[in-house]
């Protein structure tokens, strides 16, 4: 087998660890303008991404809506040498409203052109029936919809919001492949970090699903409204994933 065959076969094994991780990440990009009510503050942030070596970046967005909602987008990429060979990119979005102080989640697309098989999955939140629709590829399937339940971009954004609004919900739950998966979440002690856009005083949120060995945490900026500025997964309480800001611009 040539040195070339064989990297092209070790860069698309990479890109597998790179895609699960991306079902964490592309979520977790979140900024709260804080007021009585909670409000999304419009923004547009960039991360560098590093998983077993592989590195990528993120561009996200938070965008008003003319119904009142909001629209995140979020783009992940390879980068570097392993960017050359693997030319596809994973995109999201998902859009919301905010009912009483609560997040109610409406549409949630993604669409996967990284992995070897191109991946596409959308969710639409029927609250008047109280159904979740689901269409993965060509298969369709559908779940009872309660409040707490979200799309893996919104959970995030609502963890943040009970957070901002003080209520101590510590069990979300999370449509995520063909179940409903509970979610835990945790607030770390503040601490001071360094990244490249600057050194921020953060609060930890620990995210981590009933049973796994898969632990998550946002690190969020108290300066920029609980952005986070760098997020890291752990897997069997080994660092796996580490990603940090590195550009952030407000669009209001």
């Amino acid at each position: 087998m040539s040195t070339y065959i064989k990297f092209v076969i070790h860069a698309k094994t990479k890109s597998l660890y790179l895609y699960c991780f991306i079902s964490c990440l592309l979520g977790y990009i979140t900024s709260v303008y804080g007021d009585d009510i909670s409000f999304f503050h419009p923004h547009e942030a960039d991360y560098k991404v590093s998983v077993r070596g592989i590195t990528g970046e993120l561009k996200t967005s938070v965008k008003l809506t003319d119904a009142d909602g909001f629209l995140i987008s979020n783009q992940l990429k390879t980068t570097g040498l392993i960017g050359a060979f693997l030319k596809g990119v994973v995109t999201e979005t998902a859009e919301f409203k905010i009912y009483n102080t609560y997040i109610r989640p409406n549409k949630y697309y993604s669409l996967d052109t990284l992995s070897s098989k191109e991946k596409e999955l959308q969710l639409d939140f029927n609250w008047q029936d109280n159904i979740l629709y689901v269409r993965e590829n060509q298969l369709s399937s559908s779940f009872p919809l309660s409040q707490n339940v979200y799309d893996r971009i919104t959970l995030k954004y609502a963890i943040m919001n009970d957070l901002k609004n003080d209520r101590k919900t510590k069990i979300y739950r999370l449509h995520e492949g063909d179940k409903i998966k509970e979610i835990k979440a945790k607030i770390l002690p503040e601490k001071t970090i360094e990244v490249p856009t600057g050194t921020y005083n953060v609060i930890g949120i620990q995210n981590q699903a009933s049973g796994s060995s898969k632990m998550s945490i946002l690190w969020c900026a108290i300066d920029l409204d609980y952005l986070p500025v760098r997020i890291q997964q752990y897997r069997n309480d080994k660092l796996w994933m580490n990603a940090e800001l590195i550009h952030y611009r407000n669009t209001t």
